[in-house]
């Protein structure tokens, strides 16, 4: 049995290079977008940008009447479920707990992250808008993150989660399907791969250094919590993860994507309306948000949306290089 004040983390200072929100979504737009540009004339690639901006565009505006008409919903199926099952005699009082679906992919509700203003709070404690540490993919630079939607919180129900021990003492509780950061001593890389894979072999990355896995324990535990960030990544325990699971079966990186027009919406009502404005409207504290019930109750519409916005620059540049070239 794991005693969850086991958990507690003390307020740290890193001595790390910090970099911004703004600089680093910057750098990753920069990096990724650069990849695509591959006629090497500018005219065209802006042409392409310009046209890529408008479908960018329009897909926010889509995910904004989306999300109203989710959060005019007062209850989903899926709550309505919940409910249900936790209805009680007028006599009696009953606590109910819950079995999660096997491919559920979670935090431990109980597990730390640290906070920009330097103190620690619980997983299960947090609120859109709380800043927090992430670690970026190099494992030696402190991201200013943001909290931006609880996509996944059951209290009362349990699941088998993975709890990785460290030779220091540290450790982190994650669902099978969640994906995690780890060095793979074999590749001598970094690489995301889902908790259920992670073996002995394998290392977990903390700010600045590696730590080597001691043990592996399995077990039920109850209370789980599924964050979104806006860079995708969240610092638990002083351990990166990653904040996505493989329920979709792709990867991080590619959901990180799926989930721009999330982010852009977030940004674009925080920067109307205030930053205590919460844009998705519905604050979830029991079962699963509207928003990833939609995306998973649309899954195939998403995915094909998807692979035409992977392509629409290198679509346009070979239509435009077709049409200047007559």
């Amino acid at each position: 049995m794991i005693n969850s004040r086991q958990n507690a983390i003390m307020p740290v200072v890193y001595d790390l290079p910090y970099v911004p929100p703004s600089s680093y979504r910057k750098n990753r737009s920069a990096s990724i977008s650069g990849s695509y540009c591959l006629c090497g004339n500018k005219l065209k690639c802006l042409l392409g940008l310009i046209l890529t901006t408008i479908v960018g565009i329009a897909l926010v505006i889509a995910l904004a009447f989306i999300i109203t008409s989710i959060n005019n919903d007062e209850l989903t199926n899926y709550n309505s479920t919940i409910d249900a099952n936790n209805t009680s005699d007028s006599n009696i009082t009953t606590i109910t707990t819950g079995v999660a679906p096997p491919n559920s992919g979670c935090y431990f509700g109980g597990d730390f992250v640290n906070l920009v203003n330097g103190n620690y709070r619980r997983i299960d404690q947090l609120q859109v808008g709380d800043r927090i540490w992430s670690l970026a993919n190099d494992g030696q630079t402190l991201i200013e993150d943001e909290m931006i939607l609880m996509m996944h919180a059951e209290s009362n129900s349990s699941i088998s989660f993975y709890t990785f021990m460290t030779f220091d003492g540290h450790f982190l509780s994650l669902t099978g399907t969640h994906y995690i950061a780890v060095i793979d001593t074999d590749l001598n890389k970094t690489i995301y791969i889902q908790a259920s894979k992670v073996t002995n072999k394998h290392q977990l990355i903390m700010p600045n250094r590696t730590v080597k896995i001691n043990k592996i324990i399995q077990s039920f535990r109850t209370g789980f919590y599924s964050p979104l960030t806006t860079t995708g990544n969240l610092l638990v325990n002083n351990i990166s993860t990653s904040v996505y699971v493989a329920s979709y079966g792709v990867s991080p990186e590619i959901l990180h994507r799926v989930f721009t027009p999330i982010r852009i919406y977030y940004y674009l009502m925080r920067w109307l309306f205030g930053n205590n404005y919460n844009p998705f409207e519905s604050n979830i504290t029991y079962g699963l948000h509207p928003l990833p019930a939609f995306l998973k109750a649309n899954e195939t519409t998403i995915r094909f949306l998807y692979n035409i916005e992977k392509n629409m620059i290198l679509i346009i540049i070979m239509t435009l290089t077709m049409y200047l070239g007559q």
